[in-house]
């Protein structure tokens, strides 16, 4: 039986897929590590019932979120 697992962060980032499509978009693995550690550390800032409303803000500003906050 094959155990089955939630891929991470980093087995997502070297897939071949994923980084053909990254590439396509211009977006670099340092990109989404970025994103995703300031995303985290600005929740980890927030009280619980404010954290949600960070997450909205990096999905619609991308990349770029912390400049348009």
């Amino acid at each position: 039986m094959t155990l089955q697992r939630e891929l991470s962060l980093e087995d997502l980032l070297v897939d071949p897929i994923v980084r053909l499509v990254m590439a396509r978009d211009g977006v670099a693995p340092e990109d989404i590590r970025h994103l995703l550690h300031n995303v985290s550390a600005r929740i980890a800032d927030k009280p619980p019932h404010q954290a949600q409303s960070v997450i909205p803000c990096a999905v619609q500003h991308g990349c770029n979120w912390v400049d348009a906050a």
